[in-house]
């Protein structure tokens, strides 16, 4: 039978089994009850029956948009906000020493646990301390005398840290596609497209999240005057949480658009 997009009204050419059926229209995506007509012979070139998306008579269920649209989105915030959360937490806390030879060897080990973090974590101790301000603290703890304790702490914010800025930058990007899917993507194809494009971003923050992690010592650095407890701040968990909602999400839509594509498209 011959029918017509109520849409955009491109001919259609399908079996007669279909009537009452939901189908998609291949040019415009339109969703429709297919209408009863009499039999047609099937044509030389006619396209292949439209697989039944909703029950007859009911518009197309929204619930399919909201599992990818809600967690892509959430996803793409969680990259964006990550950025302005600490990635890495430390503090340094110097025990008081009793005595000049307490402090001079303390002074020392303060020096082998420099040392200590700089071979644990290059990226972070770099970043966030630097050589010079860990000098500085040892200076500022020998001037101060054998019985004055010293704590001191820093965080690593994400725009500190490439990968924190990196994962920004994916955030963006993913809101961006999924933006220029909503606004421009009427076919099957540039969804699926856009959906891809989000999903590589979220794989690409989540692994940049893993990256952070598995670089931490894993363990405080402790000796008789010093201990520096060091471990992952909320903004690596934020990361690691929003790329994986985002990838998963996006790549369902992807995945699902190159399916459906596949069923619709003619044999």
């Amino acid at each position: 039978m011959t029918i017509y997009c109520p849409r955009c009204k491109s001919e259609l050419n399908l079996p007669s089994d279909v009537a009452g059926r939901s189908g998609e229209c291949p040019s415009c995506g339109h969703v429709f009850v297919l209408p009863a007509a009499p039999a047609d012979p099937p044509a030389r070139n006619s396209a292949p029956a439209v697989r039944p998306l909703e029950p007859a008579g009911e518009p197309p269920c929204p619930c399919s948009r909201l599992i990818v649209c809600g967690p892509a989105l959430a996803g793409a915030l969680l990259l964006i906000v990550s950025f302005f959360t600490p990635w890495w937490s430390a503090c340094l806390e110097y025990f008081p020493a009793k005595g000049a030879d307490e402090m001079l060897r303390a002074a020392g080990e303060l020096g082998r646990l420099e040392r200590t973090l700089w071979r644990g974590n290059d990226e972070f101790y770099k970043d966030v301390f630097g050589r010079r301000r860990l000098l500085n603290l040892r200076d500022v703890v020998s001037k101060m005398g054998a019985n004055q304790p010293v704590e001191w702490s820093a965080r690593a914010w994400g725009w500190n840290l490439g990968r924190g800025i990196a994962v920004f930058v994916l955030g963006w990007a993913a809101l961006g596609a999924m933006a220029a899917t909503r606004l421009l993507g009427r076919s099957r194809a540039h969804r699926a497209c856009g959906a891809a494009v989000a999903a590589g971003a979220g794989l690409a923050a989540s692994v940049l999240a893993l990256t952070v992690w598995f670089s931490t010592p894993g363990k405080n650095v402790s000796g008789w005057y010093v201990e520096f407890a060091q471990g992952i701040g909320v903004g690596t968990v934020l990361a690691l949480a929003g790329g994986a909602l985002l990838a998963a999400a996006c790549g369902y839509a992807a995945v699902r658009n190159v399916l459906l594509i596949r069923a619709l498209s003619p044999r």
